[in-house]
């Protein structure tokens, strides 16, 4: 059923692209696989009404000849998957009348050889082998006399051999084609409980990412808005915000307990705040952060104020270390342009770390992977999903 499934997605595909479809193709195709579809499932009556409304609905002329032919074969296949013989070698016959009719000889070698099987299933060996004859000779009509002539005496009489043995084998291949139709029917069934398992698992990891996208949203939003406040806070100098509703998990706004080696320091909590919004300014510059030689020398110097001062104000407001605080912003930096259609369609993931001043995709991937929660790839998958 996959193998059909597979296949239809590869027709529509290329039938959705087409502007010339015929529209009786079409019609043909659609009910041939949807036919299929119901007698693999053994819905025999809605199999049979696929193929009976092809038969009404297509012209009956030499360009769709073929179409009429094969429609009854497949009503023979669902007559055989019903098991009444006698009806199924009937759509033969049907199918064999078009063929002769419109001189359809490939469709003629096939019928005749369908016929003899199913005529050997109801004991009647004169009309078995008569059908098996008529398919032997068509068979040979069509071979050129080049390649009857390069035959020797010796080789044609094996093949003739061996066709003789292989009436004689019919009965027994049949009943090692049930029973590896059945062992086919077990494996299908595992690999569909697998695949069901795997969709399963699949569905619940995009769930936990979709959570983990809104999430980070959230705490986007979150930081903007307490930038915000902040650059206010530095114009009116307003007492410090008391922050709420932020992840405890989220490094880049959370507020330490001061350490032991800070206990010494002489600076205020006014200093604090003021080299505070100082950082937050610099930081805000991206074109400097993104750079790959951006360090907590720079950043002192651009916040005018020492590098200890600037690591304890970062270490005690933001409970991190210099590196991680700057590849927070990074991240951040990251998520928002691969939010941006525009811009996440110039930039591949190894040119975006590059840009943002990462040395190697893999250490990006690890941050990014450590501030979201999610790959790079995985967030532009959400992103572009979430924007459709």
């Amino acid at each position: 059923m996959h193998e059909l499934e597979d296949e239809w997605a590869v027709y529509t595909a290329i039938n959705n692209s087409s502007k010339d479809s015929d529209k009786n193709y079409t019609l043909f195709v659609e009910n041939i696989y949807h036919g299929l579809l119901y007698l693999q499932e053994k819905k025999h009556t809605e199999a049979m009404q696929c193929f009976d409304l092809l038969l009404n609905a297509l012209p009956y002329d030499a360009r769709y000849s073929r179409y009429h032919c094969g429609t009854w074969e497949f009503k023979g296949l669902v007559y055989e998957s019903m098991g009444q013989t006698d009806k199924c070698i009937q759509a033969y016959q049907q199918a064999l009348k078009i063929a002769d009719e419109f001189n359809i000889l490939d469709a003629k070698i096939d019928i005749y050889r369908l016929l003899g099987i199913h005529a050997g299933e109801l004991h009647n060996p004169e009309q078995k082998y008569r059908y098996q004859d008529s398919y032997l000779a068509l068979k040979d009509s069509l071979l050129s006399y080049r390649q009857v002539a390069n035959i020797d005496g010796a080789r044609f009489i094996s093949e003739m051999r061996k066709i003789e043995a292989e009436k004689m084998r019919d009965q027994a291949k049949r009943k090692q084609l049930e029973q590896m139709l059945s062992l086919c029917a077990v494996f299908m069934a595992i690999t569909i409980l697998f695949l069901i398992i795997l969709y399963l698992k699949n569905r619940q990891l995009r769930a936990t990412n979709l959570s983990l996208y809104s999430k980070n949203h959230e705490l986007f939003r979150a930081e903007a808005e307490e930038r915000k406040l902040r650059a206010e806070r530095a114009i009116v100098r307003l007492p410090e915000p008391e922050l709420v509703g932020v992840s405890p998990t989220d490094t880049t706004l959370t507020e330490a307990m001061p350490e032991e080696r800070y206990r010494s320091s002489n600076l205020s909590e006014e200093d604090k705040d003021e080299i505070l919004d100082r950082i937050t300014e610099v930081m805000n510059n991206l074109q400097e952060v993104c750079q790959a030689d951006f360090t907590v020398d720079r950043l002192a110097e651009l916040a005018q104020a020492r590098t200890k001062q600037v690591s304890q104000v970062i270490n005690e407001r933001y409970g991190c270390n210099f590196n991680t605080f700057v590849n927070n912003y990074r991240i951040r930096e990251a998520c928002r342009r691969l939010d941006d259609p525009e811009q996440r369609a110039t930039f591949t993931i190894e040119a975006l770390s590059l840009s943002l001043g990462f040395k190697s995709r893999s250490t990006f991937v690890i941050q990014f992977k450590r501030v979201t929660g999610m790959t790079p790839s995985q967030y532009q998958k959400l992103s572009v999903s979430s924007q459709a």
